[in-house]
């Protein structure tokens, strides 16, 4: 067996192999689709002990797996995974510890969740299990959001969003709700991005002090948290020149990329880098 590594202890507890998993394998490596290799696909399926209260109950999330799935002609169900627990990490979830297990035995090729936060809620787990699985050639891919790992690597994404400390937000370009509803959905047409957090406050744009939101921010990147802040104008981040400087260099000390949704500009190209 393959040794498992980057993952927790945990991860790596071996289990016997299901008996009902052998049928699909014979059928796999015996099948021959014209127009395309056959691909072996899982489902990994989590629910919460308060399933009802849940957007994807377990059945919910069966009924949205398999018929994706059977739309691909190319692909075949080799598994299903299943499991009640909480998705804040990867510890007391026996089933997706198995599914890593069987990943690195090279059982299949794509694991298919309905949705990112039933893999992991927890941003270091996420990219990690999912490193896990690129070193053993498998995909990660969810049925709802433009993520697919064979595409692009996953990216952890979070937005910042700023108010000025008026009640009435009318006379400013950007409500709250506004510039969330424009970054989800610049995030959500980026394939392989993850939204894992987002950052709100009424505060003034001349200073860092007295924003705690962008203060808890700055710690969190500093923490390695996320991969790319996201705003919707250099302005909801700072309008003080000396600050956007210093605050935007201390995350790329940190590996944290700085992106702006309506104007040109990322700390990832050379432009954005020369700024700095």
């Amino acid at each position: 067996m393959s040794k498992l590594r980057n993952v927790p202890a945990a991860l790596a507890a071996a289990a016997a192999p299901s008996k009902s998993a052998e049928p699909v394998r014979r059928v796999v490596r015996s099948c021959r689709v014209a127009h395309g290799p056959v691909l072996r696909v899982v489902m990994y399926r989590r629910g919460a002990t308060d399933e009802g209260n849940k957007r994807y109950s377990l059945d919910a999330q069966a009924q949205l797996l398999r018929p994706y799935i059977t739309s691909h002609p190319d692909w075949v169900t080799a598994g299903d995974y299943v499991e009640r627990a909480t998705g804040k990490d990867v510890k007391g979830r026996p089933q997706l510890q198995q599914l890593l297990t069987d990943a690195a035995s090279g059982k299949f090729d794509l694991v298919l969740v309905a949705n990112i936060d039933r893999w992991s809620r927890n941003p270091a787990d996420l990219l990690k299990t999912v490193a896990f699985l690129s070193e053993h050639n498998v995909t990660l891919r969810s049925a709802t959001e433009p993520c697919d790992t064979n595409h692009e690597p996953v990216l952890r994404v979070v937005h910042y969003c700023r108010v000025a400390q008026d009640p009435d937000e009318g006379h400013q370009p950007y409500s709250l709700d506004a510039q969330e509803r424009l970054l989800t959905a610049y995030i959500a047409s980026h394939p392989g991005w993850v939204e894992t957090g987002d950052y709100l406050e009424r505060a003034t744009a001349e200073y860092v002090k007295g924003r705690p939101q962008l203060q808890l921010l700055l710690r969190d990147a500093a923490s390695g948290k996320f991969d790319l802040v996201l705003v919707a104008s250099f302005d909801r981040w700072s309008r003080n020149p000396a600050n956007l400087r210093d605050t935007v260099t201390c995350l790329s000390d940190h590996t944290v990329a700085f992106h702006s949704a309506t104007e040109h500009f990322h700390t990832t190209n050379p432009v954005g880098k020369m700024t700095l």
